[in-house]
């Protein structure tokens, strides 16, 4: 679990030292922020995108029940903790 942590940054901070751009690391630390900040946004309205998605494609309402919110909050918190 720790060496996929560890071994992505060693492989991002080579990446970023072989750039040969004028920014070098400002520019992996623009794009890393953003890809954060995108990620984040999408966790906090993801019950939302599902909807629109569901909508869009047209196959129902979708399932949406207490308990399922419940289940689906306990599996992203042990996968979490898992990776």
């Amino acid at each position: 679990m720790i060496e996929r942590f560890l071994s992505t940054h060693k492989f991002l901070g080579a990446l970023s030292d072989s750039s040969s751009s004028k920014y070098r690391r400002r520019f992996w630390i623009v794009l890393s922020t953003a890809a954060l900040v995108v990620s984040t946004l999408m966790l906090a309205f993801c019950q939302d995108i599902a909807a629109f998605l569901v909508d869009l494609v047209g196959v129902g309402s979708g399932d949406w029940s207490e308990k399922r919110q419940e289940q689906v909050q306990v599996f992203v918190y042990f996968h979490w903790a898992l990776c």
